[in-house]
């Protein structure tokens, strides 16, 4: 079967909550809890929206056939899932809005630059050049699970995200032949987050991206949904510190897994919504519990790669940026990373310290390596 590329765009009606991957419930955490939101759903909710349809249409009618959730294989059911639906060599990237032509991606904060903008990162800010998530909230009363009965006194607020109007959340994916998403998702409304969200899904075939080789040599990369280390590269017990050293271990986990061959090191790790930690990564649809915790790396951060040979990737041609997915279980939409080539000039000798006088200083940096 040929690759062909296909938008999937969700418009959201109605404010969303996409939890973090931290556990909430009114009955554990006691009266006046409050449930955060981030302001973009995780490739795991992404990923999940995505096996319902599948399963909706009995496209996971072999799911007998996993008959454990083995931790090197966490994601088993998903992936079989999906390579129903969108074909066996299926791959998703995330983290983007879309509105009219433009482009924006998710920078672990609930304001969203334009592609353009993040790589390296030069004027981010600029209010012409972002979308912003609003947040409120929603106040509600917890239930019995079994009685259906109000649990006295067990009030919880819970954020809920909306987004300039007309906005998508879009996933880019590589599917065969379209699989069958065009012909039978179209306009469809699909469940999307928690506490009864829902969008009107769209499906396109993706005319702005294609197929163009990387050349080697000296890029910028960023980080536009969180990326999973398999195995963590650090040993137990030790204190994580902000060194060269620890920088390229980092990236050598990152790329382990990549259609990128190279070396590199992390410049700067983002404050925000995820924190450089350990999360627990999604819900298993067979197994009906939590997926194994992964350590993840957040979004919105920024390496340097000396990619070192030549690579097909997908290539933005609006935007001059080619995509990539780094990390593990990237084809399910962790990982997405743009890539844009290092400019080295005057004020600038290395690449590091070329990517650094270009970071917007207005946004703060939980660690600088």
């Amino acid at each position: 079967m040929n690759k062909s590329l296909i938008d999937i765009k969700i418009l959201p009606l109605g404010g969303l909550t996409f939890k973090p991957p931290t556990p909430f419930a009114a009955g554990v955490h006691g009266p006046g809890s409050y449930g955060t939101s981030l302001s973009y759903p995780p490739p795991s909710t992404i990923s999940g929206m995505l096996s319902g349809i599948a399963y909706n249409r009995h496209k996971c009618a072999d799911l007998d056939t996993i008959t454990d959730l083995h931790v090197s294989e966490p994601f088993a059911d998903t992936i079989l899932c999906l390579k129903n639906l969108l074909g066996e060599r299926f791959k998703l990237y995330t983290g983007f809005l879309s509105k009219d032509d433009d482009i924006y991606a998710y920078i672990n904060k609930d304001v969203f630059p334009r592609l353009d903008t993040i790589c390296p990162g030069k004027n981010i800010l600029k209010t012409d050049n972002m979308i912003k998530a609003v947040k409120h909230r929603l106040t509600g009363i917890s239930l019995d699970r079994r009685s259906k009965n109000v649990n006295e006194s067990m009030l919880y607020s819970i954020e809920r995200v909306s987004y300039t109007p007309q906005s998508h959340i879009t996933i880019i994916a590589e599917t065969e032949d379209h699989g069958i998403m065009v012909k039978d998702s179209s306009n469809s409304i699909v469940k999307l987050g928690s506490k009864t969200g829902i969008g009107k899904i769209e499906v396109t075939q993706d005319k702005g991206v294609d197929y163009r080789i990387i050349e080697p040599g000296d890029y910028c990369g960023v980080l536009v949904s969180p990326a999973i280390i398999e195995e963590n590269p650090f040993n137990t017990g030790t204190v994580i510190v902000s060194n060269k050293k620890v920088a390229e271990k980092l990236m050598q986990s990152l790329i382990k897994d990549s259609e990128i061959k190279g070396s590199g090191y992390i410049v700067e790790v983002p404050k925000g919504e995820y924190e450089f930690s350990v999360y627990n990564v999604g819900w298993s649809l067979k197994f009906n519990k939590p997926r194994p915790p992964k350590l993840i790396i957040p979004p919105g951060t920024r390496f340097y790669i000396n990619i070192e040979h030549e690579t097909e990737l997908l290539f933005i041609n609006k935007y001059s940026r080619y995509l990539a997915g780094l990390g593990a279980w990237n084809r399910l939409g962790w990982g997405t990373t743009i890539l844009c080539k290092v400019e080295k000039g005057e004020d600038c000798e290395n690449p590091r310290c070329c990517i650094l006088n270009k970071l917007d200083r207005n946004l703060d940096s939980s660690i600088i390596f």
